[in-house]
């Protein structure tokens, strides 16, 4: 990698074309330089998303799953009569988690979310009052989710992936309005 000289430019403490193997040739034609460009773009975000903090192509938590109400267990609350979640990579490294419904009440949900995977609260489209989630990736088969109701954390989830890829597991810790501390299990199956 070149790293400019203190206190010149780009050019002026170069010693030829000779010695750079033509590289100075190279920087003065526009589309070349143009080209350079958006190769260390490409690279530098390619190694920052390799490098950690956002999720990657081989998460095993990306994909279409459904809700498996048999294995799970809703703690208070009664648990929905279906859904499907699906996580997808979109673009700059971001994680777009669509998720679709029944209640247990009988109404439809749907709700939205494009988080980087990097512990910062993503607003949660589709509720009222407002939700912020906060996705961690702790590795390619586990992360953590942090849930805030106006500002304020409401729940914290653990959320594994079997080792076949299959089963997606939520192990979610609340607090309710009377202080006592609750845990549901959510279990998806991959579709």
């Amino acid at each position: 990698m070149f790293v400019p000289f203190p206190g010149g430019d780009l050019f002026s403490e170069l010693k030829g074309d000779a010695y750079w193997g033509g590289t100075i040739s190279m920087l003065k034609q526009p589309a070349s330089v143009l080209r350079l460009a958006a190769f260390l773009l490409l690279a530098l975000i390619g190694r920052s998303i390799a490098e950690g903090g956002g999720a990657q192509a081989t998460d095993a938590w990306l994909g279409k799953w459904r809700l498996n109400v048999a294995k799970s267990k809703y703690n208070p609350g009664t648990a929905p009569t279906s859904g499907t979640s699906r996580l997808e990579m979109v673009t700059g490294g971001s994680v777009k988690v669509t998720s679709d419904g029944i209640d247990g009440g009988g109404h439809s949900t749907h709700t939205e979310v494009v988080t980087m995977f990097d512990g910062q609260p993503s607003e949660l489209k589709g509720t009222n009052p407002p939700v912020t989630l906060a996705f961690s990736r702790i590795d390619s088969h586990h992360y953590e989710l942090v849930t805030r109701v106006g500002g304020k954390i409401a729940a914290t989830s653990r959320v594994s992936v079997s080792a076949d890829g299959k089963t997606r597991t939520l192990v979610t810790t609340s607090t309710g309005a009377d202080g006592k501390s609750t845990v549901s299990t959510v279990v998806y199956d991959r579709r």
